[in-house]
């Protein structure tokens, strides 16, 4: 029986050594392109973040910033400003280090709406249920959220979208593809904002703006804040006005609150992929002209 045993312990061992390593070479060569999110979880951070919603995971690229920064951005779902989304800064950024950093955070009317009476957002993804220290590679994100299995890791081959190493997601569009996706692309984008969204009246005292005060007075403690609201296109830009005629104003009474600088870039006239995303070939010139604006 002990003989027996052993056998059978030792073939675990070696199909957890099999699978850890299987694992540990998929990590390596496909976790750019697994999912948009997974070298965002990976460690803490001594550069500045860059937070927000898919608006900022696709339209800030650290590569074009002279200072160090990491794009720690999501999607409206993954990261709207809520406690979650402060927990995962909290994760990420190096509160040992000393270096001075700069934040950007990008804010848009649509990551700041939350479900009429609300005290306490409970966010379905990742961002609430990630318990643990970030760790390389990220066990606990590995096991909740991904899909190992031979047909999805064959799927990967042909995905032409991938997550740099600091973090900026590319979703590499060509122009061809672009320009013949791009009518349809833009008017299910502004039709589903249209029907997803409520009009709702942001104020000072919303709730989600509360919490993105929260989030901006904690990351002040770590170095220098910037709010930017990106550039998008003249048909999203014009629902914007149209739901938050007072937005504008918003972002100025949040930047005097907190005593941080607002960039508005949303006079740049730049080509999305869908009205709300910036087209990847156009982010080298926001970045420039993000810097040129910046005290």
């Amino acid at each position: 029986m002990k003989l027996f045993l052993s056998k059978i312990a030792v073939r675990l061992f070696i199909t957890l050594i099999g699978l850890l390593t299987f694992v540990g070479f998929f990590t390596n060569h496909f976790k750019n392109k697994h999912d948009a999110f997974y070298v965002k979880l990976l460690d803490k951070t001594d550069r500045g973040l860059i937070i927000g919603d898919s608006r900022a995971l696709q339209g800030i690229n650290p590569e074009y910033l002279s200072f160090p920064t990491f794009n720690f951005a999501f999607t409206i779902g993954h990261s709207p400003f809520d406690n979650s989304y402060l927990k995962l800064i909290q994760k990420k950024i190096d509160t040992n280090s000393k270096i001075k950093r700069h934040h950007i955070i990008s804010i848009t009317p649509w990551s700041l709406l939350s479900p009429e009476k609300v005290i306490e957002d409970i966010n379905p993804y990742f961002s609430e249920n990630l318990t643990l220290q970030f760790t390389n590679p990220n066990w606990e994100y590995i096991l909740k959220y991904w899909d190992l299995s031979i047909v999805n890791s064959l799927k990967l081959l042909r995905n032409k979208s991938f997550t740099t190493n600091l973090g900026w997601n590319n979703q590499n569009i060509d122009s061809t593809e672009l320009y013949r996706e791009y009518p349809r692309r833009v008017k299910e984008k502004i039709e589903n904002y249209k029907h997803k969204y409520n009009k709702q009246n942001l104020t000072i005292e919303s709730h989600r703006v509360k919490n993105l005060l929260n989030i901006i007075q904690y990351m002040k403690k770590t170095g220098k804040v910037t709010i930017v609201r990106l550039p998008v296109s003249a048909e999203m830009l014009k629902l914007e006005k149209e739901r938050f005629a007072n937005f504008g104003n918003l972002c100025l009474e949040i930047s005097n609150k907190c005593a941080v600088e607002f960039i508005d870039l949303t006079d740049l006239k730049i080509q999305t992929t869908d009205g709300n995303h910036i087209w990847g070939f156009e982010v080298p010139m926001v970045m420039r002209e993000l810097e040129t604006r910046i005290n």
